[in-house]
Parts: C-alpha cells; structure tokens; sequence
C-alpha cells in the first residue's frame, strides 16, 4: 500500500531479443514486478517462446487466468504455471490481494485439472508467503489444496527490501555465496538477482544494463566480475542484503526461505 506502481512492459522485439539467446529445450520463467497478463503482449511472449523451442513456465497472481487465457497458454507449449495466493480464506485474501478475488484462483485451478487429461505433463503450483509463523498453517495449506494443485510452496517474508522474517529456520550466521542469474525488468533492464529486482523497481539502478544496449549473455560476466570487485554498486547491495538465504542449504537440501510440499490425490 502507498507504492507507486510503475507501468512499463518490454516491446516484443526485445523479449524476443532475449529468447534467442536462451538455449532451446530449458524451462524460462515469465513473470513481472506486477503480474505477467498485465501486458498486452504476454501470451505473445509465450507463443513466440514456443515457437523458438523453449519451455514456457508462467508466475502469476491468477486473477487474469480466464478459461481463454488457459487455452492458449496450453496450446502454446506452457507445462507449468505457479500461481501466488498466500491465504487459503476469501477475506484473507481479499486483504493481501487488494481487489482480488480468491474464487477466481480456484476457478483457474479447477479448469487446468480438468486440462491434466489433455496436456498430461502438466503441473501447478501455489506459492504461499509465510506472513505470520503459525505452527500448523503449512498442514492446513497442503490439506485444502490437495486434489486441487500439484505442490504447495512457501516462503519467508522479505521487508524493508533486505531483510527476512518468518524463516523456516535459524538464519545462518555465516552467509554463503549467492546464485546469480540475469533477470529482464518491465524497465528494460537487467538484474543479477532478487534483491535487486526490487530496489530497481522502487528506484531506477543506472549501473543496470539495459537490453537494449547489450544482451544477457554480455550482462552475465559482468554482473559476476561486479559480485567480486567491493567497490562495485553491486556488492556495496550486498554488504547489507539478506537475500543469500535463499541458497543457504543445509545437509537435508533445505534453506531458511524455502520449503516445497509435492501433493497427491
């Protein structure tokens, strides 16, 4: 609430500049500081993904997934969708989701398991932000959505951009070495990681590149000679970021800001 949402969306010439890029036969995400249906190109997006022989994933909230959306989602080679609900009860949810309605989750849930028989490799997920600690609200998540999702995934909360509550254990008191990745933003720039994700879309980061100057493939390297070098915008981030929980894993393969939850009937 009081953010001031940023309306940008990428042309189709440059998502496709990135899609050639990316090796055919490798699962690529689309998602958004928003939400991905929010452009009018996204399922666009997709079928040129498709096309170009990659594994389209979709992240979404859910609330623009309507039985035509599906369709051509489907159609245009998506296998897997992960939708973010983070309550379980219609006026929770109608609370963390302003404006959202929570049976329109369930509605969209309902038409991709009937879709399961036609497109059999076919899997979603929920993705739930653990925004208070409750001993038995993982049980009670994985029980209702059982029979209607294919996993249930849960995350700490993130705040004050940096930092985590709520972690599923005791943070570590040695941070380990973070995954870097290259990220393409609604602006057109490109981010090597989660944290920076969000402070670009709350303040304009000039040391990103942008896609329309480089490429990710050139962005790749420097973000990690930037990782090392401390005098580097980016590591002067990292000095204060709690974001490297996300690869903190134990001997069991499991990190503080993370669990994952396979269902079955």
């Amino acid at each position: 609430p009081g953010v001031k949402k940023k309306k940008r969306t990428l042309s189709v010439e440059q998502v496709e500049k990135v899609l050639r890029q990316v090796p055919k036969g490798r699962e690529l995400w689309f998602t958004g500081t928003g939400d991905f249906f929010m452009d009018p190109n996204a399922l666009e997006h997709v079928r040129r993904a498709h096309l170009l022989g990659h594994k389209p994933c979709i992240l979404t909230h859910g609330q623009l997934l309507t039985p035509e959306v599906i369709d051509q989602l489907l159609e245009n080679g998506v296998r897997f969708i992960r939708i973010s609900v983070d309550a379980i009860d219609p006026d929770t949810y109608q609370k963390i989701r302003l404006g959202g309605k929570f049976e329109k989750i369930l509605e969209a849930c309902a038409i991709l398991r009937k879709k399961k028989a036609q497109y059999p490799g076919l899997r979603v997920e929920t993705n739930n932000t653990i925004l208070k600690p409750s001993d038995g609200l993982i049980q009670k998540y994985c029980d209702f959505w059982r029979g209607k999702v294919d996993g249930v995934n849960f995350n700490a909360e993130y705040y004050d951009t940096h930092h985590f509550r709520n972690t599923f254990q005791p943070i570590p008191e040695k941070r380990n070495e973070c995954q870097l990745s290259v990220y393409v933003l609604p602006s057109g720039r490109m981010a090597p990681c989660c944290a920076t994700i969000v402070i670009q879309h709350e303040q304009d980061q000039e040391w990103m590149p942008h896609i329309d100057a480089t490429s990710p493939k050139e962005a790749y390297p420097k973000f990690q000679q930037m990782y090392k070098d401390p005098e580097s915008p980016l590591r002067k981030i990292c000095e204060k970021c709690g974001w490297w929980i996300m690869w903190a894993y134990d001997e069991k393969g499991q990190t503080p800001y993370w669990r994952h939850y396979p269902l079955t009937d």
